[in-house]
């Protein structure tokens, strides 16, 4: 019946406050993301994340908390509460929330780091995360090594070289070779890659055009020990048979 009412009939029916809400913070979120967007696209001079004045695409400017918090006052949709104590526990609740997600969104915002392999084997995609100064990474693969990195390395190589011992093919020839020298910093893109249906080719080719580091040199890779037997044995064990 109220679906009646409402598409039907089109018969205007109460709304509620939890919508209200809702779009509120989607509306303040969203905006935040298309200014850090802009102001990103501003201050890159290239798709390689070289910035004007130096710097990298780890470097990413996001709008102030005051900016935040002005949008959310601006994008506040003021219908449909059942009081005025409601309203204003409502609107403490969005500030408190926006006030920790703009800390941690600082502390380990979505990052992630292109490995690149030869061409007879797959590139592989971590996210990383800092914790303490140190870099860790999560990677979600069928296979036992590619996986979950404890954050103990100081640097971005030493986190990357720590894949390389078991990144090789079914006959043991290591194929790891470069790795993105700055993690792509996922706040400089639209909020929309969160939730899209659709092939995300943008950042695909910002990821894999962006500045990368060789592994070693080619004199060093020439002389590679392939991996034994029983190391290719234990690099076929999977979570999940496909």
């Amino acid at each position: 019946m109220q679906y009646k009412f409402a598409h039907v009939l089109r018969v205007p029916i109460k709304g509620r406050y939890t919508f209200s809400f809702g779009k509120t913070m989607h509306a303040t979120l969203q905006r935040f993301f298309e200014e850090a967007r802009r102001r990103n696209e501003h201050q890159q001079t290239d798709i390689f994340g070289n910035v004007i004045g130096g710097g990298s695409a780890e470097r990413v400017v996001l709008p102030s908390l005051d900016e935040l918090l002005k949008m959310f006052d601006a994008c506040w949709i003021d219908e449909w509460y059942q009081s005025a104590a409601q309203k204003k526990d409502y609107r403490d609740r969005g500030v408190e929330a926006l006030k920790k997600f703009y800390k941690e969104a600082g502390a380990n915002p979505p990052r992630v780091l292109h490995l690149e392999a030869t061409e007879d084997d797959y590139d592989h995609v971590v996210a990383v995360f800092k914790q303490d100064g140190c870099w860790g990474a999560v990677s979600k693969t069928h296979h036992s090594v590619l996986r979950f990195r404890d954050p103990v390395y100081k640097s971005i190589r030493e986190l990357a070289m720590s894949y390389f011992h078991e990144y090789f093919l079914d006959n043991g020839q290591k194929t790891l070779r470069k790795f993105s020298k700055h993690p792509l910093d996922f706040r400089a893109f639209a909020d929309d890659w969160l939730v899209a249906d659709y092939p995300l080719w943008g950042v695909h080719d910002t990821l894999i055009t962006a500045r990368h580091e060789r592994v070693a040199s080619a004199s060093v890779l020439k002389h590679l020990r392939r991996a034994d037997p029983i190391e290719i044995t234990a690099g076929k064990l999977v979570q999940k048979k496909r």
